[in-house]
């Protein structure tokens, strides 16, 4: 009898012992943490807007939250910018972005220089190293955005129907449409012949004045932002409020122009505008 009971009890403990090594050691005890990552995703969506400083113009990158933000390994984000050249080709680092907390979508980029190209990269990171592949967005800085006015074009009286940029800093001033200011004149604004409001290249008259093309973008905040633009070809275009137009200028810099009111003033029609400049030449990206 000693002997059966001996064989039993040594067939349960065989099954304790079997029990406890499929386990892992402990039956009542679950581990809930996620175990290391071995890849990360990248966050989506990267855009920028684009605004001027007090110096400066500065750009705000902007992304949505990796697939993985919710992960307890996941660390945060880093933005690394390099200035670029006409062909996005790297031209030196400008700044690194570390340790963006997990919670954030957006990175600001100070003291970008006008007339200058950058590429922001984004990625995400875990604490044990890891980094997503980078996303990117090109960065077209100091896209100049000011108001204007310009009165309708009279032969005698205080109408100022010229208008003109300077494309290094963004300004734009009213002019009256006389020989002397010709070379500074942009946009001209005339009613001829009955057709209303019309904006005109300034190059036919006076002698000296330039040369801008027209194009009709759509109405309102969304053609203002819109950023698939047609190369404008109209020397003239009608004036309607809440139009936004695209122009180029002699110079080779395209403006974007929103008529937001016009109105009637000492006998003459006068346009008030939303402008935004690219201080880039040729390069037909107005975006903020």
């Amino acid at each position: 009898m000693n002997k059966y009971r001996l064989k039993y009890l040594a067939t349960a403990i065989a099954f304790l012992m079997l029990g406890y090594t499929f386990s892992g050691g402990d039956c009542g005890t679950d581990d809930d943490s996620d175990p290391p990552a071995t890849s990360v995703a990248a966050p989506a969506n990267v855009r920028l807007v684009l605004d001027w400083g007090p110096s400066s113009p500065f750009a705000i990158v902007k992304w949505d939250h990796s697939a993985d933000q919710n992960r307890s390994d996941f660390r945060g984000y880093k933005v690394t910018t390099y200035e670029v050249d006409s062909l996005g080709s790297i031209i030196s680092s400008f700044r690194v972005d570390n340790n963006i907390p997990k919670t954030s979508t957006e990175q600001q980029i100070s003291s970008l220089q006008s007339n200058r190209r950058y590429r922001s990269y984004i990625s995400a990171e875990t604490n044990n190293g890891l980094r997503s592949d980078s996303v990117s967005t090109v960065i077209y800085a100091g896209v100049f955005a000011f108001s204007g006015t310009i009165d309708e074009y009279q032969a005698t009286g205080s109408a100022e129907s010229g208008f003109g940029w300077d494309v290094q800093i963004g300004s734009g001033i009213q002019y009256a449409y006389t020989g002397g200011n010709a070379a500074s004149i942009d946009l001209h604004v005339r009613n001829t012949g009955g057709t209303g409001l019309q904006f005109y290249s300034p190059a036919a008259n006076p002698p000296g004045t330039k040369t801008t093309l027209f194009g009709l973008i759509g109405q309102g905040q969304t053609a203002f932002d819109q950023t698939a633009l047609n190369e404008p070809t109209a020397t003239s275009i009608p004036v309607i409020d809440e139009n936004v137009y695209l122009l180029k200028l002699e110079s080779g810099h395209y403006v974007k122009i929103w008529v937001t009111e016009i109105t009637n003033t000492s006998g003459f029609q006068t346009i008030q505008f939303e402008y935004k400049l690219q201080p880039i030449a040729g390069l037909r990206v107005l975006k903020r």
